[in-house]
């Protein structure tokens, strides 16, 4: 074959020159006018030697390289190859050619538009339109041109910005040549987008585009993420629940092309992996490659995907008249304008031959997990905001006939799905991406806020407190309003920053005696430690009593100062121990009667007098401290008399990376790291009745860390709470990173996460890994120590340690991503995964706190528990109206422990009816469930999503 190699060697120089050569075809003073001929049949020879050595096809090769032998003769006697060079050597191989036009090529063109990505809002707004404007134009052009574009928020935008375009599209969209290729409103991010969001992406999507466009919701079957970071195991279960069949994607995976990709329940989507690129041009080289993966598939069908991407753009006209163009080679497979819907549904009949895989597609640019941690804090909270604060409109709907404010309520999850797209949420955007995703995140939650507040208030006015009474109002008492807009507990250190996102504390009655109801937006009854601020109380502090609903003594203790002054108010902070039912809510007393003293026993920098280790212990748990250097030193389980750390104990590390490969993508390889164990100062032990806690200042370069540790009563796990500080910027050397390690003594070399609509194991990987709300190192079966966060993603789990990432400065493209003030918290515990999962989920569901009117009338009783859940293993994601105006509750939850089980689920009211439905809330058909009053029970297979429809 030494004349085709001699060849596609020209052809490469050919190549490396040819869009020069194509810039001045028409140039009559350039020789290139060959140029087309030249590139069309070194294209149809390398085409048709591939078809040869994928087949095995001796007879072939002989065939191309006495083509080849040809073609070099006629190039070295004339300089170049003629048309007429070209047309002998087709007819020459006629049979060859017969052969290839049996593939068929589905050439789909789209354009990849990145939202925020390297530029603002505007500029996307800007990029959508000049996009859609130029397909328009195409495809009034070229009657046989089909165009995809994936996004719903892209048609969201056209219809604000640009709403004369919509009929025009609708045009095209029901003849069949503009594809709506999305069952996303982003393409988001798939590892750290919770399981809920997911289903709203789905939801959001379907509805909106089939209304905008007229179209059935069955149309839309494609889930399109090109260039997402990597996909989660339970994708394919998600995506079923959400009537999406098929599923394309470029990154996470290498062995396979079209295949089976089946979640750990069991169900599967047929699945495209892009084996070039998604944002290729239309070139006769392009499509080399289809006879292997054609034949490796045992199809005739392949697909190729076209357009300018990024920065949007699309196909060309040169894509468009080359294609054409090519249509006619006769050595040469077929090509088609075509969908992405059309080619799943041609190779659709083939699934059940193709290979399976079962496990997640990733990772890839893992440094994703953790930069930019604001716009990361910004997601948690959205997502577990709206989640609670639809729960209480849909309560308050249905109990108490309010309106539900479904359109507030999606226009804010809108703004929460927007910025988990793929560059947004992952932290590799520039400062106008952070800043855009931020102030969205503040109208998410100034509108959850303040529905969730409006709702919670008109619950406990209907709250029954006859009987008691306020007491009387001392003089100078200014109660009703304190408080309002702030939360003086979540003042950063002297920055003179608040960090509050959750609920102001106002005050709205006075008097001796106080009365809160406290909310539990969880499905666990459990014990809560919540810290409450008593307005303007004038009664002496030292002699609080605090009972809950049943007339029971509740544990408390002041927190710092009996009276601290704010801006014309005083306030008395306590930290109280209270168990609340699941989904309801209890009523507390705040009154006088005791001369029990509730001090908190301060010590302040015992290191001066004393060398004695900083403890923290409870009935569960001993902590010990290093009186040095504040290490945790042991994590030590009384009851099993475990200890679960090694010497070198849990800790801060400040760590350098190596610039040189390091950012916003790609975390580098560790320079150095160093425990953050100078600079050590202002430490204060607090022994209190509810809990115990150390607080102490890490001076780091030029940053600063107040940390507080505390262990709560009937806590297995310790709490940090973090308020930062953080001006390290990272150079050309290094980029600065904090995390926090846990250095494991007994490790079975395996981790389970918290992953999107459910869990996975994973072994020891020398990266970062992404997680929901905890990572856990297995230290025997089903038991470990693990970290649950209430805002951070990135975990690293080795060989006897699991870490945490916290901050990381990186430089590209965002210059200063973590510069300023961080407030975060996370917890280190032990105990089964069930224990890390309900440790995750009660530090990301805040209790809220509202004020109750003494001596009112009311049809709601002090306590009350709306909703509870039965069944191992099985986490509750959504609890809220249905879309429809009908009084119906959808409850979605999901199992992740593997196991077949029966859940019950028990309602505030009587159950009319209850059915199984889809995420778009149809009904499907589902095992029998069982009501009675107002109890469902429903059977759930290994980590199988339900969604039950409930009408009272």
């Amino acid at each position: 074959m030494n004349s085709y190699n001699k060849l596609m060697s020209y052809r490469d120089d050919f190549e490396g020159n040819y869009w020069n050569q194509m810039v001045e075809v028409n140039n009559p003073k350039r020789e290139t006018k060959n140029a087309y001929w030249e590139e069309r049949i070194f294209s149809e020879l390398r085409v048709a030697m591939e078809l040869a050595l994928t087949k095995n096809k001796d007879n072939y090769k002989e065939q191309l390289e006495h083509a080849s032998h040809i073609l070099l003769k006629k190039k070295k006697e004339n300089g170049y190859i003629t048309k007429e060079d070209v047309i002998e050597v087709e007819g020459s191989l006629t049979h060859i050619g017969k052969e290839l036009r049996e593939y068929t090529v589905h050439c789909v063109g789209h354009a990849h538009i990145d939202m925020n990505w390297l530029w603002g809002w505007h500029e996307t707004v800007s990029v959508i339109i000049d996009t859609f404007k130029t397909m328009l134009q195409l495809l009034k052009e070229y009657k046989d041109f089909t165009y995809s574009q994936s996004q719903a928020s892209t048609y969201k935008i056209i219809e604000e910005y640009c709403p004369e375009m919509i009929e025009e599209i609708k045009k095209y969209v029901h003849e069949g040549r503009w594809e709506l290729a999305a069952s996303t409103w982003v393409e988001n991010d798939r590892n750290m987008s919770n399981g809920e969001s997911f289903a709203r992406h789905i939801l959001y999507t379907k509805d909106y585009l089939s209304k905008l466009f007229d179209i059935d919701v069955d149309m839309l079957q494609l889930d399109f993420e090109p260039d997402c970071f990597g996909h989660s195991a339970h994708i394919p279960e998600i995506l079923k629940n959400g009537g999406v069949k098929y599923y394309y994607h470029c990154r996470g995976l290498d062995e396979q092309t079209l295949y089976k990709w089946q979640a750990p329940s069991g169900a599967s989507v047929l699945s495209y992996r892009e084996p070039i690129w998604y944002g290729n041009s239309i070139t006769g080289n392009a499509l080399i490659h289809v006879p292997k993966i054609c034949e490796d598939l045992g199809l005739k069908d392949s697909l190729f995907v076209y357009g300018v991407g990024d920065h949007g753009g699309g196909p060309t006209r040169r894509d468009i008249e080359k294609m054409k163009d090519m249509n006619y080679w006769p050595i040469y497979p077929t090509v088609k304008f075509s969908t992405y819907h059309d080619y799943f549904k041609t190779v659709e009949p083939f699934e059940k031959n193709l290979p399976v895989v079962d496990h997640e597609l990733n990772f890839t640019l893992t440094g994703c997990f953790t930069s930019s941690s604001r716009i990361k804090m910004a997601n948690r909270y959205s997502e577990n905001t709206l989640a609670d604060t639809e729960y209480v409109n849909a309560l308050s709907h249905v109990l108490l006939d309010r309106p539900y404010q479904k359109d507030a309520l999606t226009k804010s999850w809108h703004k929460t799905l927007f910025n988990q797209f793929h560059d947004v949420l992952p932290g590799c955007g520039i400062n106008f991406t952070r800043e855009y995703a931020l102030g969205e995140f503040q109208n998410i939650m100034a509108k959850a806020n303040t529905i969730r507040k409006a709702e919670l208030e008109y619950i406990v006015s209907h709250i029954d407190t006859q009987g008691i009474e306020g007491g009387e109002k001392h003089l100078g008492e200014t109660a009703e309003g304190a408080g309002v807009g702030n939360h003086p507990a979540r003042m950063i250190g002297n920055t003179g920053v608040s960090f509050n996102l959750g609920l102001a504390q106002t005050a709205r009655y006075g008097g001796e005696t106080r009365l809160y109801t406290l909310f539990n937006h969880t499905a666990y009854e459990a014990t809560r430690y919540v810290e409450l601020l008593i307005w303007d109380y004038r009664s002496d502090v030292d002699e609080l009593e605090i009972f809950n609903s049943k007339n029971e003594l509740l544990r408390f203790e002041k927190l710092g100062q009996d009276y601290n002054q704010y801006w014309g108010h005083w306030y008395t902070k306590v930290l109280l121990e209270v168990k609340l039912p699941s989904y309801g809510y209890d009523t507390i007393r705040v009154t006088q009667n005791s001369s029990i003293s509730r001090q908190s026993a301060l010590v302040e920098d015992r290191r001066t007098n004393e060398y004695l280790d900083y403890v923290l212990e409870n009935e569960y748990v001993k902590a010990t401290f290093d009186v040095d250097t504040l290490v945790l030193k042991s994590l030590y389980n009384k009851e099993e008399q475990v200890e679960y750390l090694t010497e070198e104990g849990a800790d801060f590390n400040y760590i350098k990376e190596d610039a040189t490969e390091a950012n916003a993508w790609i975390v580098g390889n560790y320079v150095s790291i160093n425990q953050v164990k100078k600079e050590v100062t202002k430490i204060k032990m607090s022994k209190g009745e509810v809990a115990q806690s150390l607080s102490y200042v890490l001076e780091i370069g030029v940053s600063r860390l107040q940390v507080t540790v505390s262990l709560e009563r009937e806590a297995k796990n310790v709490k940090y709470h973090v308020e930062a500080v953080w001006n390290e910027i990272g150079d050309e050397k290094y980029v600065p990173q904090l995390n926090y390690k846990v250095n494991i003594k007994m490790h079975t070399g395996e981790f389970i996460y918290d992953v999107p609509m459910g869990s996975i194991k994973r072994g020891i990987l020398k990266d970062d890994v992404p997680a929901i709300y905890y990572g856990m190192a297995y230290c025997e079966e089903n038991q470990g120590i693990y970290i649950a966060s209430d805002s951070k993603y990135g975990y690293r789990g080795l060989e006897n340690s699991l870490a945490l990432s916290l901050l990381r400065s990186t430089q590209n493209p965002d210059t200063h991503p973590e510069t300023g003030t961080h407030v975060f918290e996370f917890r280190l515990g032990y105990g089964t995964v069930e224990e890390a999962q309900k440790t995750g989920i009660l530090l990301n569901h805040a209790v809220d706190v509202i004020n109750c009117k003494p001596a009112q009338i009311g049809t709601l009783p002090q306590s009350q528990s709306f909703f509870s859940i039965k069944g191992e293993g099985v986490v509750i994601s959504a609890i809220k109206r249905t879309e429809s105006d009908e009084k119906a509750w959808i409850v979605r939850f999901y199992e992740t422990s593997g196991q077949s089980n029966f859940v019950s689920v028990v309602c505030p009211e009587h159950v009319v009816e209850a059915h199984e439905v889809d995420f778009l809330e149809r009904k499907i058909e589902a095992e029998a469930m069982r009501i009675e009053s107002n109890k469902i029970t429903v059977k759930t297979k290994p980590y199988q999503i339900k969604s039950l429809k409930v009408r009272f």
